[in-house]
């Protein structure tokens, strides 16, 4: 009903897959078919090589890749993702990773697109994530090493949050952590910056966004702070 109402300000929407449910992704892609919608495939864990080709040549040119966001960084999800995007590209499709947001992944991938939810670990965590000097830099809402008197900070630690506007007192106040707190806005502000980068490599990361997420104010405060490296 959504999709009927308001589909046509989406540029495409995606299956609604069951992860590591191959044959349950089927059925709901085959239910929304035959309602007259169209939506990206998703490929999930269980289903053959043939069955992925066939996305690209009868649903494609895009189709999504999931069942990996919990361990993206194991030898072995890595190897699946290689051969799934052979695939897809062997059959002249492009690929959308499902929560795969990994620098060194999307570098060595290259896939066409991917999306992540971690923008809103801030807030969700405790975990500040910031893009600094082309690589990640991650703080804590609390550590050990922070509640010790006398112990200075790593300057490139302490210029990686200057960037941002931010200071370590900053991690210390509770309420900046949530909201449209400075630390909740910066660590938005990062992902901003880190999709703005890898998106020279030709990959659009995708922010993705549910609408429980508490952090959705806060990614309007740090997009109007970002935007004017976009344009």
């Amino acid at each position: 009903d959504f999709l009927r109402e308001h589909g046509s300000r989406f540029r495409w929407c995606i299956n609604l897959d069951v992860i590591g449910d191959a044959a349950a992704s089927r059925r709901n892609l085959d239910a929304l078919h035959a309602v007259g919608l169209r939506p990206v495939p998703g490929f999930q864990r269980g289903g053959s090589a043939d069955e992925l080709r066939r996305m690209v040549q009868e649903h494609g040119p895009l189709v999504c890749i999931g069942g990996v966001s919990k361990t993206p960084n194991a030898h072995a999800e890595h190897d699946y993702m290689v051969q799934c995007l052979r695939i897809v590209r062997d059959a002249g499709g492009e690929a959308h990773l499902l929560g795969v947001s990994g620098a060194a992944q999307l570098r060595a991938l290259l896939p066409t697109a991917a999306d992540s939810s971690s923008w809103n670990n801030a807030a969700r965590y405790g975990n500040l994530h910031l893009w600094y000097g082309g690589k990640w830099w991650r703080y804590c809402k609390r550590s050990k090493q922070q509640a010790r008197r006398g112990v200075r900070p790593a300057p490139n630690r302490t210029r990686g949050l200057a960037a941002y506007g931010l200071t370590w007192a900053d991690l210390g106040e509770a309420k900046s952590w949530y909201g449209t707190g400075r630390t909740a806005v910066a660590n938005i502000r990062g992902w901003m910056r880190f999709t703005h980068h890898i998106l020279k490599g030709n990959v659009r990361l995708h922010m993705a966004i549910h609408s429980s997420y508490q952090g959705m104010d806060a990614a309007l405060v740090a997009w109007e702070q970002e935007k004017h490296a976009w344009t």
